[in-house]
């Protein structure tokens, strides 16, 4: 466990500086990067964090085993559902009603974008500490 923590941290840490490299090479053009995401999206992501977290807490608590497999389950699709939705959320350019994004609101927008793969990670991480509990039903 301890292993994968430092595997995961070290990919973010090492593919952070590419893409704020990669913002910083497309800063000419008056639309967003791919990786960008607008406010409406973030706020989305945040809810379904907030559903996510639930459904741990509710999991963390089932003694049922095979309940509690179905949970994990479920819960294994809304992370999947979350990383589709971080991957094909894209920028919307006319939001910026065609003038270029400053250095600042994409060092912004970039930040927003890594705090949300940073909740995607602590969801796998506890998904992962919950998948490997081993309950035992009670008689």
């Amino acid at each position: 466990m301890k292993n994968l923590l430092i595997i995961a941290f070290s990919s973010l840490l090492m593919f952070s500086p590419l893409s704020i490299t990669s913002a910083h090479q497309h800063s000419d053009k008056s639309h967003m990067p791919m990786n960008m995401m607008d406010d409406a999206s973030i706020e989305k992501m945040n809810e379904h964090i907030t559903k996510m977290n639930s459904a741990l807490e509710k999991i963390k608590q089932e003694n049922d085993p095979a309940k509690r497999e179905q949970m994990l389950n479920e819960h294994a699709k809304s992370m999947q559902d979350m990383m589709g939705m971080m991957h094909h959320s894209k920028g919307d350019s006319s939001m910026m009603h065609g003038k270029e994004m400053s250095a600042e609101m994409k060092m912004s927008m970039m930040e927003k974008r890594l705090q949300m793969m940073e909740k995607m990670m602590e969801q796998m991480m506890a998904h992962t500490v919950e998948k490997s509990k081993k309950v035992h039903e009670h008689k």
